[in-house]
């Protein structure tokens, strides 16, 4: 736990050896000027506020046992 400027707690766990020994998967960012190229008739637009949604992405089960954090209340997997 890591105490951050404004009083808050923040979670962090090192994965960088875990990261070290994973596939990479490539999921390149599309260029800004093909997106608009889509949407340059659109009618409708639509927002999203996903800051809390990375803890709503499930991990597939045989990767859990990979990501133990010990903590002062027991040892947690995700």
């Amino acid at each position: 736990m890591i105490r951050k400027l404004d009083g808050g707690i923040r979670f962090c766990i090192d994965y960088r050896r875990l990261n070290a020994v994973a596939v990479k998967d490539c999921y390149p960012m599309p260029l800004i000027e093909d997106i608009l190229d889509v949407l340059g008739d659109a009618q409708l637009f639509s927002t999203m506020d996903i800051a809390s949604g990375y803890w709503n992405i499930p991990m597939d089960e045989e990767s859990i046992p990979k990501t133990p954090c010990t903590w002062e209340y027991g040892l947690y997997e995700w």
